[in-house]
């Protein structure tokens, strides 16, 4: 649990959360400005939830309140993760790929006036597989591509199909800058 701020450095390496299969990691963030300064790869992965090979750990990422803020340049998402924005708290990114192998269900909440999720860059989701759910309710706002560094692209994914993005409750927003794909497959060589 952090509750007044905290700094992550691990050089280039990642920081990989839930990497026990069976077991959960829960991160409860509830107050002041936390960073994570990994770079990650390319910058990809800075903050990577569940085993990257198996997928088979869970993580769970809680941030909640006004004034608490989350700021990762990559984040990378295998396995059963959840991610849950509320009360007030934003969660900042730069690149992201939900759903990196076959069998992930990870699902994000942004939930109630203020929490926001803002991704400056690129974002995949369902990169390469179904059942990715992301939630945008009860004045939740969700933003990608182009805020601050580049103008850039969501790319939502048909890969095994199941992908889903809700909106729902008054005042709540699903905000693009860029370019939108929907229903594309990905196809690795």
């Amino acid at each position: 649990t952090t509750l007044h701020g905290s700094v992550i450095s691990n050089a280039s390496k990642l920081l990989i959360l839930g990497t026990t299969p069976s077991n959960t990691f829960t991160w409860n963030i509830a107050g002041g400005t936390n960073k994570i300064l990994n770079t990650g790869r390319d910058p990809y992965g800075g903050l990577t939830l569940a085993t990257t090979a198996s997928g088979s750990g869970r993580a769970i990422i809680n941030l909640s309140g006004p004034g608490t803020t989350l700021s990762v340049d990559g984040l990378d998402a295998y396995g059963r993760n959840s991610l849950n924005i509320s009360a007030g708290a934003i969660f900042h990114t730069w690149r992201v790929q939900w759903g990196l192998n076959s069998g992930a269900s990870n699902v994000v909440v942004i939930a109630d006036p203020g929490s926001a999720w803002i991704n400056d860059n690129l974002m995949y989701f369902g990169m390469h597989a179904g059942a990715q759910t992301l939630i945008i309710t009860n004045g939740g706002y969700f933003r990608t591509g182009g805020t601050n560094r580049s103008d850039a692209d969501l790319t939502f994914l048909a890969n095994s199909g199941g992908n889903r993005i809700i909106v729902t409750g008054s005042n709540s927003w699903f905000h693009i800058d860029g370019t939108a794909n929907a229903g594309l497959v990905y196809v690795s060589g």
